[in-house]
């Protein structure tokens, strides 16, 4: 017998094999530029000599803080006579100062605010800082404060004292020395709560989790969640088994319950704790391939995370969110479980200096066969200028100087003269970039390029 396909069948067969097709181009791309990140990262100097690590931030051994991006995995200076950092753009300088840095929100009664982004800046008001978690810090007293990006202020969280810990999530979580867990935040009704007592006999406390004596953990969120008041929760699962061997937990509670946590073994491995599906006691424990000689672990997010490794070097990772894997409803989707973490080993980038002082861009210098690049925009608005675009056209103005660019030639205007480049004007990832030499002209400045820290100085 024969079947005779209706119009729409043929149609939505067609439609059916090029949603295949894109689907099978999306995972090549993915792949090649994942490629393309580890052997870039493979050719560069490793970051070396780190000491903390915190999300996208590492310290080194002489107190400097190091940044990066997920894009290239490429490590940049931003502050000096540091001695403790937060994933959140903190950092405690030596003498217990708080400093912020990059984009910050707050709120108020008219709704969010957001700076743009920033230089490292130091806050005001605060007595000498021991710990910074999150977008609050713990006092040499043991107090809490809160910090506020966007004023450059900070306030005190009454009813806490003897903190030692801290875990910022859905809640904020606070571990005192007697080993007694205390939250607050805002629960299901939008209403304030807390701080208050919940959880004891706890030894640390991280994404959202509180891990007992006996590794035992335990969700400081759950009974929060449906209003109780009590910081008491449901044992999400039970690690007293493995307690001999684990030495460290991470973990970085996203959204709606779902959270991606890597416990840290004494052999140097690293293994993902999923909690596969919200509201259920699936939990899947798995090896991450391609980590060993592991000293300390930080979770970023959706399987993202970060290691240092007993010879001071990092390795980095994206989460799910960025590789499309994730499902948009309450809990993670089959293709979560295996999630194919790919640790890359991160790399010295160029750093910036001005005047003498390390300098944060939000796009990163890059090097271009062997030739220094600055971003335009970053550098120039930082530094109180203004920048017009109209077509190819990019108009600077710094100062009583008018600079001019053309986008993709080696020719350039500064107040009406003509200027020839080393290099052509770049554009990057949606990214004006010019050679670094011609920045000098632009500043009327002083550059010099020290190529054993791999740092552009400006001096103004």
């Amino acid at each position: 017998m024969m079947h005779v396909r209706s119009e729409g069948t043929r149609k939505l067969l067609f439609l059916a094999k090029w949603f295949i097709l894109l689907s099978l181009l999306a995972v090549i791309l993915f792949e090649t530029r994942l490629q393309a990140v580890e052997v870039a990262a493979a050719s560069g100097k490793s970051l070396s000599g780190i000491v903390q690590i915190a999300g996208n931030h590492a310290l080194d051994k002489n107190g400097v803080l190091w940044s990066w991006d997920e894009s290239k995995y490429t490590a940049v200076p931003i502050l000096q006579n540091v001695k403790q950092i937060s994933s959140s753009q903190l950092a405690v300088k030596d003498d217990g100062s708080v400093w912020v840095w990059g984009v910050h929100y707050s709120s108020n009664n008219e709704g969010w605010m957001s700076t743009p982004f920033q230089q490292p800046t130091q806050i005001e008001g605060l007595p000498v800082i021991e710990q910074v978690c999150g977008g609050y810090v713990i006092d040499t007293k043991g107090n809490v404060w809160k910090i506020n990006g966007v004023e450059h202020n900070a306030k005190q969280v009454e009813g806490l004292k003897n903190i030692i810990e801290l875990d910022v999530n859905t809640y904020v979580s606070a571990l005192d020395k007697d080993g007694n867990v205390w939250a607050w935040g805002i629960n299901k009704f939008n209403e304030p709560f807390g701080p208050m007592k919940g959880l004891s006999s706890i030894k640390t406390i991280t994404g959202g989790l509180a891990v007992g004596d006996d590794w035992s953990m335990t969700e400081i969120y759950h009974n929060m969640l449906n209003g109780y008041g009590s910081s008491g929760g449901e044992i999400k699962v039970d690690l007293r088994t493995l307690s001999k061997t684990i030495t460290a937990v991470s973990g970085a509670f996203v959204e709606l319950r779902s959270d991606y946590t890597f416990l840290l073994q004494n052999n140097g491995t690293v293994w993902t704790l999923i909690d596969a599906f919200a509201g259920s006691d699936r939990v899947i424990l798995q090896q991450v391939k391609g980590l060993s000689k592991v000293t300390a672990v930080s979770a970023k997010g959706m399987g993202g995370g970060t290691a240092l490794h007993l010879d001071g070097t990092v390795s980095s990772w994206s989460g799910a969110r960025s590789n499309k894997v994730f499902s948009h409803r309450f809990y993670y989707s089959e293709s979560m479980v295996g999630f194919p973490i790919k640790p890359v080993k991160v790399i010295v980038g160029v750093g910036i200096k001005v005047n003498g002082e390390l300098w944060a861009l939000p796009t990163q210098p890059q090097m271009f066969y062997n030739r220094v690049y600055i971003p335009v925009r970053g550098l120039f608005e930082s530094l109180g200028g203004r920048i017009g675009l109209t077509d190819k056209l990019i108009t600077i103005e710094y100062g009583q100087r008018l600079v001019e660019l053309e986008i993709g030639t080696t020719t350039a205007r500064i107040d009406g003269k003509n200027v020839i480049l080393d290099d052509p004007i770049r554009v990057e990832n949606g990214r004006t970039m010019v050679p670094f030499r011609f920045i000098g002209e632009a500043l009327g400045a002083k550059i010099a390029w020290d190529s054993v820290n791999k740092t552009v100085g400006i001096t103004l």
